[in-house]
């Protein structure tokens, strides 16, 4: 009786691996991603270029990750740009970039089970300068009322966020 208690208990352990290794969830196909360049370059913003490869068994989300050391990642400074249901290009736009800056870059593409970067890619930032312009000829003055209008010289490598006219 122990040599048959044996036996069985033998076999079932042999049965629960074979059917624990074969019995294993397959992983879908690799999701690929290729950083391609940056573009539009200014004191403090720049568009990068990546491309979805191969979208494998879905992407959840995809963008750029960027930041002033090799390597950046997703914990640093990332684009979020949504799910992808086909490859090609796509553009991430990188904000709030410090003046005369070096940064690394490197597109990412991430779904349930994979998360994969492109290569990294380097570029400088633009140094600032203050924006000039020059101030149109005041016309049609009447008692209460003139127009006057100007014309952006040079933005000074950043983005005008406001502009008008100021009287006293």
């Amino acid at each position: 009786k122990p040599f048959l208690i044996s036996l069985i208990l033998v076999f079932s352990i042999f049965s629960l691996l074979y059917f624990s290794l074969s019995c294993k969830k397959e992983k879908g196909r690799v999701i690929n991603v290729a950083t391609d360049s940056i573009i539009n370059i200014r004191a403090t913003s720049a568009s990068a270029i990546g491309t979805v490869v191969d979208i494998g068994d879905g992407i959840s989300q995809h963008g750029h990750c960027w930041d002033t050391l090799d390597y950046p990642a997703i914990d640093d400074n990332t684009t979020l740009n949504g799910a992808v249901s086909q490859i090609g290009e796509y553009t991430s736009h990188l904000t709030n970039l410090l003046p005369n800056t070096r940064y690394f870059v490197r597109a990412y593409v991430r779904n349930d089970d994979y998360l994969e970067y492109g290569s990294v890619v380097t570029f400088n930032t633009l140094a600032a300068s203050l924006p000039s312009i020059n101030t149109a000829v005041i016309s049609e003055i009447t008692g209460s009322t003139a127009i006057c209008g100007g014309e952006i010289v040079s933005d000074g490598n950043a983005d005008i966020i406001a502009m008008g006219v100021c009287w006293s």
